[in-house]
């Protein structure tokens, strides 16, 4: 799938422009203020080597970001964090048996910088919009930057 969102926040106030994700760090930097999010969806290398490549992400972290399949971990590169957390999604049955598949998983990934976030989802289950639009509602939680 790819880039399902890449949008620049100034004060915790969504800008209105569209951006590429190359034009969303430069914009945010030649501001001096405000962080770019970023939100993926099951990127290939190539997809998540431009992002990289714009934003610095460390070489081991996209790797795994694209590999998915991680553990939960936490991983400090200095300027960078890298996040893994498991998503789980329970599937109801009206009479679930030992052979039925009643729970599912994926992962949510994040790489955080001082000016940015970069989400990265694998699953179907573990979708970022509502989150998006709970924050985008509170200007003042998201002005606090992108941790």
């Amino acid at each position: 799938m790819g880039v399902v969102e890449c949008a620049v926040y100034v004060k915790g106030v969504r800008l209105p422009d569209r951006f590429s994700c190359a034009e969303a760090i430069t914009e945010v930097r030649r501001r001096g203020e405000g962080f770019v999010w970023i939100g993926l969806c099951e990127p290939d290398e190539r997809q998540l080597a431009a992002i990289a490549a714009a934003y610095g992400l460390h070489e081991l972290a996209v790797e795994d970001a694209v590999t998915a399949h991680q553990r939960p971990k936490l991983d400090d590169y200095g300027d960078m964090l890298f996040m893994v957390l498991k998503t789980l999604h329970y599937i109801g049955h009206a009479a679930p048996t030992t052979a039925s598949e009643i729970v599912t998983s994926g992962e949510v990934m994040a790489f955080l910088g001082m000016d940015f976030v970069v989400t990265v989802r694998h699953g179907e289950h573990s979708e970022l919009h509502g989150l998006r639009q709970e924050l985008e509602a509170d200007p003042a939680r998201l002005g606090m930057g992108p941790a």
